[in-house]
């Protein structure tokens, strides 16, 4: 390096700390990189809190019934991907994300060797496995960990299992709701041993209207046959209008229909 391209110290006009180079100038002491505000732990929970605050924004704003009906769906694609997680692992694959939604990360936490986490788009989730297609590069010492090393009825149980999860899920609810709640009205002493249908509203100028009934009977037999569900209902004429046909106004009622029991 001759002396003219050596740096120069002191020269008039350059702030203190810097020195000339051929080139240009750059200061002496390279500035040290801003440390974060938050860490990144306290940053994935804090974006993690936002998305749960707009989930509550929405019960707020578009009612709790909208919300429920997201966050159905929600857990059920988060079963559906369960699903395949479950049987891949259970066949032996290597499952190396879990993640609910897409774009970018919010929140996640390693276990072992899978990673679990929560993206910005809550509209989906995914499971990656290792090895799902023939394209991918794996490590030889993990090849028989792929899902494409594996025989074709655990790759057809890992595709499917996702879809019997929803079945698994239905069932389930329609035993809960059985088991819990019952069926519908058999929870009332007074018609537990003889259900009865009850009329709750009368369409004017119906067939219903001209057989005399009104709201809060309940209907105990038709034709001397007795009522026990809306199929025993069927089948039974209408009278014609006017008073010869048992319209209220005109004190008859309808033929072979029973008296009716006042609810």
């Amino acid at each position: 390096m001759s002396s003219d391209d050596r740096p120069r110290r002191g020269d008039p006009g350059r702030p203190r700390g810097w020195v000339t180079w051929p080139g240009g100038r750059r200061p002496r002491h390279p500035t040290a990189p801003r440390r974060p505000l938050l860490s990144a732990a306290v940053s994935s929970w804090l974006r993690l809190a936002l998305v749960l605050g707009a989930l509550a924004a929405l019960g707020v704003f578009a009612g709790v019934p909208v919300l429920v009906v997201v966050l159905a769906l929600i857990v059920i694609v988060i079963l559906h991907e369960l699903g395949h997680y479950l049987t891949a692992r259970w066949a032996g694959m290597k499952v190396s994300e879990f993640y609910v939604g897409f774009g970018p990360r919010l929140w996640s936490v390693r276990r072992g060797e899978t990673t679990y986490g929560v993206k910005a788009i809550l509209a989906g989730a995914y499971v990656r496995i290792l090895g799902m297609n023939n394209l991918e590069r794996v490590d030889p010492v993990e090849e028989h960990r792929t899902y494409r090393s594996k025989p074709y009825w655990r790759r057809m149980s890992v595709a499917v299992a996702g879809s019997a999860m929803h079945f698994l899920l239905a069932i389930l609810l329609l035993w809960v709701l059985y088991s819990a709640v019952g069926y519908h009205g058999f929870d009332r002493p007074d018609i537990t041993e003889t259900p009865r249908w009850q009329v709750a509203r009368v369409v004017p100028e119906s067939p219903a209207d001209g057989m005399g009934l009104l709201p809060g009977d309940r209907i105990t037999a038709v034709d001397g046959r007795d009522v026990v569900n809306f199929g025993d209902l069927r089948g039974a004429g209408a009278p014609p209008a006017g008073p010869a046909g048992g319209r209220p106004g005109g004190g008859g009622r309808a033929p072979g229909a029973a008296p009716r029991e006042k609810g």
